[in-house]
């Protein structure tokens, strides 16, 4: 598992493969899917919305959020949901924007809506800026995003990719940081977002955030740290990266605390163990211990 590594171009364009984009949802990935981890290294099911975890569409609560919401990078009965022994709730958790995800509920949940977890990563604002461009130019995100999957421009990217990875850290831009015998890899440039220079954005954002958070009766955010916050390695480049995240959460605060959504911290309970060494995204540990922080409030 430890060798997950989806920025290599190959292993990125298989993974692209398995989505259906669309207007209105952003991005799904093909309906009732089951793969095997020998195709990315780790399992994938989808279930009949093309989202993956319960999909209980009349639950009392929905949980939104990027991909660590959905689950990712680990296999089926490895992510935070599969520990649960009761999965009564609604996933339409997805790496899209937050006015997919409004679409996405208002079409499939026939809940109470009581309750909605949302999980606060640094790239929700990223993802939504880009799925919001590709929504109101009617784009898909692949354009938007210059994805391609066939087998030359994947070759092409991958050439390209190995060379920017070696300028990347010997400018230090990339990082690798070692850690109880393993070897993790930190990108001091990892979803850094200028909510100033994107001032039309962060104002239909905080529009449609409200939307969202106005649904349901009451709301719990949830802010997910990533490996970038972790390590104590001094650098100018990361410090740098670490003020944008906190900026950009201070922005998304102001927004839970206009819309009374109570908010969970919880950066201090987790250390670069709990994530895949080459991969962004929490490894079983850290899901666990996710599950375990979460599980009275689902």
């Amino acid at each position: 598992m430890k060798n997950i590594d989806l920025s290599n171009p190959f292993n990125g364009s298989k993974y692209l493969k398995l989505f259906e984009p669309s207007k209105r949802y952003g991005l799904s990935f093909i309906k009732n899917l089951s793969i095997g981890k020998n195709y990315l290294g780790f399992e994938i099911k989808s279930n009949n919305h093309g989202l993956r975890g319960p999909d209980n569409i009349k639950s009392n609560l929905v949980v939104c959020g990027t991909s660590f919401a959905m689950g990712m990078s680990n296999d089926n009965g490895d992510n935070w949901y599969d520990f649960l022994d009761d999965k009564k709730f609604l996933n339409v958790g997805f790496p899209v924007g937050t006015i997919n995800h409004i679409n996405r509920i208002e079409d499939i949940y026939e809940g109470s809506y009581d309750k909605l977890i949302y999980l606060y990563h640094p790239n929700n604002f990223v993802l939504s800026n880009k799925y919001m461009i590709a929504y109101e130019k009617g784009l898909s995100i692949f354009s938007v995003m210059g994805w391609k999957t066939s087998f030359f421009s994947t070759l092409k990217l991958y050439f390209i990719w190995k060379i920017k990875k070696i300028i990347y850290l010997i400018k230090k831009i990339y990082l690798k940081i070692y850690y109880q015998n393993c070897s993790y890899l930190i990108n001091t440039k990892y979803s850094f977002f200028d909510i100033n220079k994107n001032a039309d954005f962060a104002k239909l954002e905080d529009e449609n955030l409200s939307r969202l958070f106005k649904l349901f009766k009451k709301v719990i955010a949830v802010r997910v740290p990533v490996k970038e916050q972790l390590t104590k390695h001094k650098s100018h480049n990361l410090e740098n990266l670490n003020i944008n995240y906190n900026y950009n959460y201070s922005f998304f605060k102001n927004i839970c605390d206009k819309n009374s959504v109570k908010i969970l911290d919880l950066k201090s309970n987790f250390n670069l163990t709990d994530y895949h060494e080459n991969d962004t995204h929490w490894n079983k540990s850290g899901n666990h211990k996710f599950y375990q922080l979460i599980k009275s409030y689902l």
